[in-house]
């Protein structure tokens, strides 16, 4: 009932409300993931992001092999600006979920944000082997290679892209040709 509150009173943009009915929910059942993880999205959307980190991890307690659960934390973890750590918290959802692209390609995201574009190379790549087609991966591919002065490779993911996004595919060929 309370989770049910706490669902209606979110849709409804009384969040903080949500978050007080999400909180009754899990003194009346500690181990109800799907509360703590509702609490910690509105928490994120509240930019309280050291509560929603203490309710994703809650939702790991009670669901440790919850890949969703880790991607949440590493979203978290990342508006906290907690690189190393989000990295680490994707790395754990894409153990739990090997086809989990959007995992792979925010660890590459980070990856290159952290200067770290072999990492972002192996995480894109890995979306692509899942995904062939998800243009967001082939752009972010191409600036890794351009990072790492792999212009062929770059070139390759730009013609890619001219059929799958045209304007991803101008864009990098921007960052090609500055």
């Amino acid at each position: 009932m309370r989770f049910e509150l706490g669902n209606y009173l979110y849709k409804m943009e009384q969040l903080e409300d949500s978050v007080d009915a999400f909180r009754n929910a899990t003194r009346i059942d500690p181990d109800y993931a799907e509360a703590f993880s509702r609490m910690a999205i509105v928490q994120t959307e509240l930019k309280r992001y050291a509560k929603a980190v203490e309710n994703h991890l809650e939702v790991i307690r009670v669901r440790p092999e919850s890949s969703p659960a880790y991607y949440n934390l590493a979203v978290t973890l990342s508006h906290q600006n907690k690189l190393e750590e989000a990295v680490d918290a994707y790395r754990q959802a894409v153990r739990l979920d090997p086809e989990n692209i959007y995992a792979f390609h925010n660890m590459g995201m980070l990856q290159a944000k952290m200067d770290r574009p072999e990492a972002a190379i192996q995480s894109h790549k890995q979306v692509i082997r899942i995904k062939p087609d998800h243009a967001p991966s082939h752009y972010q591919l191409g600036k890794a290679f351009i990072a790492t002065g792999n212009k062929p490779d770059a070139l390759d993911q730009y013609s890619i892209l001219k059929s799958l996004n045209s304007d991803l595919a101008e864009e990098l060929f921007a960052v090609l040709y500055p």
